[in-house]
């Protein structure tokens, strides 16, 4: 018996740090770090086959003019883009009012989005106001999204939020309503970690839920995705059969009018590239799904147990190895669930084994000592 009160004697500190750790604003800075070096290393996990990108940049406001640009141009985009039998078309840009300047060119994008019927288009929010696309909140055709993406403290984007909204998160992210036209039934099986307030909005506030993490290997993403000039689709550069069954997503390309987005790894993208990228890892189900401190505390405590348990001197060899085997299991755990598309911080786990180890080694010494000096 005095071995078993040994044992939990010498399991209360390193428990103690795994618990310490787990709640501690050490386990964020940790995982942000680690996620960043993941992101710079990783190989390719998301295809882009199903994505085009169409790109307002430099050279198509120069040929048709200043910002914005005539609706009446849009409205043709989308008859071409809907006669090239699109997948998907998502406009990532905020029609949130109409033009009272030039009502035809309104009545032409409306047109032409309900004769799509399947364009996604962005709301917004000011002032806790949710402005929906071009004021119509009965907009036929249209499916409507959040383009909201949440930097981190450090100002760098790691992850999204599936549902948004002022007051209650209903609306889904562009990328998710995006997939509702592209593939319905993979849409209704997103994931992502619940808010703490499990969907229960605040009253005026924007509210977000169904958190996710992008998907590490995005810089070799956009090395293969094909992308075109809108001014170029405009005048029939682009073949239809480079955009046939394909989500097409349509932004501004020019750091002048919209600031790119810092991602892990120095990476800067458009906000329409980060929607474009989580949407073809919603479609391939390959996007990460953030944990509670509870998980990896829960996992540092059980390796730390099964290695104190495994160094019992009472313990036959083939027990001795049995237990290494359940901890060999917690180590690599993380890494499991990082396959299967969830992040489970290892640092409670590495804090308690450390702990562990220098009693280990503390004890040693003392044995030592106490034997050199009888």
């Amino acid at each position: 018996m005095k071995g078993v009160y040994r044992l939990l004697l010498q399991a209360v500190l390193p428990t103690l740090m795994v618990i310490t750790v787990g709640l501690s604003p050490l386990l964020e800075w940790f995982d942000r770090h680690l996620y960043d070096m993941a992101n710079h290393y990783a190989t390719q996990k998301v295809d882009a086959d199903e994505v085009v990108l169409i790109d307002i940049d430099a050279e198509t406001l120069e040929r048709l003019g200043h910002w914005p640009i005539d609706r009446t141009y849009h409205a043709q985009a989308i008859d071409i883009l809907e006669a090239g039998q699109v997948g998907a078309i998502v406009y990532n840009i905020a029609f949130v009012e109409t033009d009272p300047d030039n009502d035809s060119a309104d009545r032409a994008l409306i047109t032409a989005v309900e004769n799509s019927g399947r364009v996604v288009l962005p709301l917004i929010a000011e002032k806790s106001v949710e402005l929906l696309p071009l004021g119509r909140p009965d907009l036929p055709g249209v499916l409507v999204g959040h383009a909201d993406l949440a930097s981190d403290s450090d100002q760098v984007l790691r992850r999204s939020f599936l549902y948004a909204g002022v007051s209650y998160p209903r609306w889904p992210s562009l990328a998710l309503s995006a997939l509702f036209s592209y593939a319905p039934i993979k849409a209704d099986d997103y994931v992502g970690l619940r808010t703490p307030y499990l969907h229960v909005g605040f009253h005026d506030r924007w509210s977000r839920d169904y958190e996710v993490l992008l998907q590490p290997g995005i810089r070799n993403y956009f090395q293969t995705v094909p992308r075109f000039s809108f001014h170029a689709l405009l005048n029939g550069t682009v073949r239809s059969e480079q955009l046939r069954d394909k989500a097409v997503f349509v932004g501004l390309r020019n750091d002048s009018l919209e600031e790119s987005h810092l991602l892990g790894g120095a990476l800067q993208l458009s906000s329409t590239e980060v929607q474009a990228y989580l949407f073809s890892s919603l479609h391939q189900g390959k996007v990460l799904s953030p944990s509670l401190p509870f998980w990896s505390i829960s996992l540092g405590v059980y390796v730390v147990l099964f290695m104190l348990i495994a160094s019992y001197q009472a313990l036959p060899p083939w027990g001795r190895g049995a237990i290494l085997l359940f901890v060999v299991f917690g180590a690599v755990m993380p890494v499991m669930f990082y396959k299967l598309g969830y992040w489970i911080s290892c640092l409670p786990m590495l804090s308690g084994l450390l702990v562990l180890i220098l009693q280990r080694v503390l004890s040693s010494q003392i044995s030592r000592h106490k034997k050199a000096l009888n």
